[in-house]
């Protein structure tokens, strides 16, 4: 059985454009780094102020023997920007969604505690029943007796 080009189903429509122009974005396009020099003034500085430039001038060499074209650096910052974009809504959402979660489970521990006094209704009631005939046919056979 063949079908028309007119009575195919409607196929499902794709994220196409989106997920090229995501991808686009997310292309690296690294500037490439300078070569780390060693500051002059630095025999000038105090101690701390020395501490850190060395500390800032080591962690440099070592990004350039790294990556001296930037790569690294870009990749980083796109990681890093997309886990914001990630975790900001997550740090708002989530202690809404704990908030209902909560109540959630109050109003589910008191439906449950309604449920089960609707489900001891028919058995008390037939004890109750059961009870007030026993102690009517005990009293009818002490009557007579």
């Amino acid at each position: 059985m063949t079908t028309s080009p007119d009575n195919e189903p409607p196929h499902e429509v794709s994220n196409r454009k989106e997920w090229s122009l995501a991808i686009s974005r997310w292309k690296l396009s690294a500037i490439p780094l300078a070569p780390p020099r060693v500051d002059r003034s630095l025999p000038r500085q105090g101690h701390l102020a020395r501490s850190t430039t060395v500390l800032h001038h080591t962690l440099h060499r070592f990004e350039f023997w790294l990556s001296p074209n930037g790569l690294l650096r870009e990749w980083c910052r796109r990681c890093l920007l997309l886990a914001l974009f990630t975790a900001v809504p997550l740090l708002c959402i989530s202690p809404l969604v704990a908030v209902f979660l909560e109540h959630l489970t109050t109003w589910s521990a008191a439906l449950l505690q309604i449920c089960s006094n609707l489900a001891q209704i028919p058995g008390r009631l037939s004890a109750g029943v059961l009870i007030a005939v026993a102690g009517g046919l005990l009293l009818r056979w002490l009557l007579r007796h």
